[in-house]
């Protein structure tokens, strides 16, 4: 803003006290940016609102219930239009979190899609679009049982990349390319889908019960040290 102007308090965030981008209403009542009150419950683990320290309610995932609040947030955006002479820039319309239900369509596609590493890729490159858009995203992915699939995906690889890429493989590669590339080319596709699996996994910030239950952080960094002792057996 080039200016000091006012700003109705209904539109500022009790947490941050920033103007609100995505507002969302709580179970108590309290509207607060979907950014802030997401940081206040998943990262900092709070079940509890803020302004009143009431419980708050979850829904059938045991999620907390955020409402968005689209009657503000079009407030909002219309005091931006009003006050684009002062420098005031319209915040635009947000993206709305994902479903459990769109969640497991795509774990359905990338399961399917197992003997087929471009589209198991493009179906793991879709979850990790989904995951960087919010925290509420990242934990409807972990109670629609994405931490197990994912967590397969890296144990099958880091149990195949222990040893060779299998004679099969190689055998069908090599009818288009030499045995070098061959090897190459199977092991780049293993190496990629698990990559972008531990990508997620990492990216999701797991709640302490969903590690435990599927032992990932073992597994990763079990995975990890295999990883980089093959890639370093191929360059020699």
């Amino acid at each position: 803003m080039d200016q000091e102007i006012e700003v109705s308090p209904f539109f500022l965030c009790p947490i941050s006290l920033q103007l609100m981008k995505d507002p969302v209403t709580v179970s108590t009542g309290i509207t607060y940016d979907r950014q802030s009150i997401e940081k206040w419950l998943f990262s900092s683990q709070n079940q509890t609102c803020p302004v009143t320290k009431q419980q708050l309610t979850h829904d059938d995932n045991h999620l907390i219930i955020l409402t968005p609040n689209h009657t503000l947030r079009r407030l909002i955006q219309a005091w931006c239009t009003i006050n684009t002479s002062h420098g005031v820039e319209r915040i635009p319309t947000p993206k709305q979190p994902t479903t459990k239900t769109l969640i497991e369509k795509h774990l359905k596609d990338a399961s399917d899609s197992s003997d087929s590493p471009h589209l198991l890729i493009q179906s793991l490159k879709n979850l990790k679009t989904v995951v960087s858009e919010s925290e509420t995203n990242r934990r409807c992915l972990e109670s629609a049982g994405a931490v197990e699939f994912l967590a397969s995906i890296v144990t099958k690889n880091n149990t195949s990349s222990s040893s060779s890429c299998s004679t099969t493989e190689f055998e069908i590669e090599s009818t288009i390319l030499d045995d070098d590339d061959a090897e190459g080319f199977a092991f780049d596709f293993r190496v990629d889908a698990e990559d972008e699996a531990i990508n997620i996994l990492y990216n999701l910030h797991l709640t302490e019960q969903a590690s435990q239950r599927s032992d990932i952080n073992k597994g990763i960094k079990s995975n990890t040290t295999n990883t980089n002792s093959t890639r370093r057996t191929r360059k020699k």
